[in-house]
């Protein structure tokens, strides 16, 4: 059965947040490197596949590693490049340690069953100082209280809860934005009215857009089981990535 996501951002609501996360989502991306970047070994996990364009053009060695189920739209999409994309276990990344200098999780931080090891994990696979964005749930907004969109799934986080989980876990989280100043709405005018109200201050943003760096002194959690981890396949093509382990 198909993940609802895809389908969601299919529609004219869906296109929206599109269009208002993206808007802030790329001036945090782009500027994690913004000089000697297109060497650089860059990662998108859980579903962040709409949002890949707004960055692309600056990452070009970006793979796109999708953790929910249904078909995966081919990435990059020009049909005579070689793919970069695979299905994976979020718990149990196909990656060596240390691999990726940059990497956004969207989409899959909030609904991982044991969130403390997936930030074990996310912390496994980034360069000593790499660099993490994550786009959550946030707790206080309106989204977080809808299961009609993909915001109202799993778990949301404070901007003090998901700072306190990824400093005891080994990163410095460094700033948090908001997106998604408008609240959810159904309504055919909701296009049309959602940009401005983007532009006002806001405190109740429906997603929290996290900055944080790897930090390779005082880390706390368990990662020895990461080095005992079994390889394991991932449905997909990563051609060409340089950081892949054995698939």
């Amino acid at each position: 059965m198909d993940h609802p996501l895809p389908a969601y951002y299919q529609t004219a609501i869906g296109r929206m947040v599109r269009h208002l996360i993206g808007r802030k989502l790329k001036p945090v991306m782009t500027s994690a490197y913004p000089e000697h970047h297109h060497d650089l070994d860059i990662a998108a996990l859980g579903y962040a596949r709409p949002y890949l364009k707004y960055f692309s053009d600056h990452y070009p060695h970006l793979i796109n590693l999708q953790t929910i189920a249904g078909e995966i739209t081919p990435w990059p999409p020009a049909p005579r490049l070689p793919r970069r994309q695979a299905r994976v276990d979020e718990h149990q990344l196909p990656l060596l340690d240390a691999s990726l200098d940059l990497l956004l999780v969207m989409h899959c931080f909030e609904t991982a069953a044991v969130p403390k090891d997936m930030a074990d994990e996310l912390w496994r696979v980034l360069k000593g100082q790499g660099k993490l964005v994550l786009v959550v749930p946030h707790r206080s907004s309106m989204w977080a209280s809808r299961d009609d969109t993909p915001f109202g799934r799993g778990q949301p986080y404070s901007s003090n809860q998901i700072k306190h989980l990824l400093q005891d876990h080994g990163f410095d989280a460094i700033k948090i934005h908001q997106a998604l100043a408008a609240p959810p709405s159904q309504s055919r005018f909701y296009p049309r009215y959602a940009p401005f109200v983007e532009r006002l201050p806001n405190p109740m943003g429906g997603v929290l857009i996290v900055e944080a760096a790897k930090m390779i002194y005082a880390v706390k959690g368990d990662r020895a089981s990461a080095k005992n981890k079994a390889k394991i396949k991932a449905s997909g093509q990563l051609a060409g990535v340089k950081s892949q382990r054995s698939l």
